[in-house]
């Protein structure tokens, strides 16, 4: 069986027999031009987020996200579907004010990107998470990190749980969306190979067309 659009499963066990229901993810179908993304560009103003210093530049995540958001933004709007940013320039926004914007909008997805880091800088690659409990998510996370995977020179950390990071509420932007959200962390700014790529348009626009090709897979417009 081909499926035309990544799927749900529930499972409903009875006495004699298992019943598997598939079932469309949460504002599937339809086409791009259908549907109203909000796109979250993490951090900024005060809130610089991670920080690469060296000879005496610094780099910070806020400059990254926004630049990528715009990319994704520019991509999405060129789909022929409605876009709206948190931001769109060095402004701090509150945590609970981001996903407000999708739910007050009646948007479809919500998409939050992030740059990351570690204390080592011996990790490379980009992470997708989702809500724990949210499954439609999980899977628009999926869609968006199997596109991402599929760019040369960024490795794959795949799609995780907020609740392994944040134990125990998960993140706030995907916690208080009430639509379909997920949030990208893009690549490692204090990894040497991630933090090249992230200087580069190039990859920025790289990602940006991955994370639309990954919508246009979970709603059904394009395959995986």
């Amino acid at each position: 069986m081909e499926l035309k659009r990544p799927m749900g499963v529930k499972i409903a066990p009875s006495a004699n027999e298992i019943v598997v229901r598939m079932v469309a993810p949460r504002n599937s179908g339809g086409t791009m031009a259908s549907k109203n993304i909000v796109i979250d560009a993490g951090h900024g103003g005060h809130d610089s987020g991670a920080k690469y210093s060296s000879g005496g530049q610094t780099l910070n995540e806020k400059d990254f996200t926004l630049a990528i958001a715009k990319l994704v933004s520019d991509a999405l709007s060129d789909t022929g579907c409605t876009v709206a940013m948190t931001r769109n320039d060095d402004t701090f926004i509150e945590l609970p004010d981001r996903p407000r914007v999708a739910n007050d909008s009646n948007a479809d997805f919500f998409v939050s990107i992030h740059i990351n880091s570690n204390q080592l800088g011996n990790r490379s690659g980009t992470t997708t998470y989702y809500h724990f409990d949210n499954s439609d998510s999980r899977l628009l996370a999926q869609c968006i990190q199997a596109e991402i995977a599929k760019i040369s020179g960024i490795g794959d950390y795949g799609v995780v749980s907020d609740r392994t990071v944040a134990p125990s509420k998960g993140f706030s932007v995907l916690r208080n969306s009430r639509v379909p959200a997920v949030l990208v962390e893009v690549a490692y700014i204090n990894n040497s190979i991630d933090r090249r790529l992230l200087q580069t348009e190039g990859f920025r626009k790289k990602v940006a067309e991955a994370i639309v090709r990954g919508i246009k897979v979970y709603i059904g417009e394009q395959k995986n």
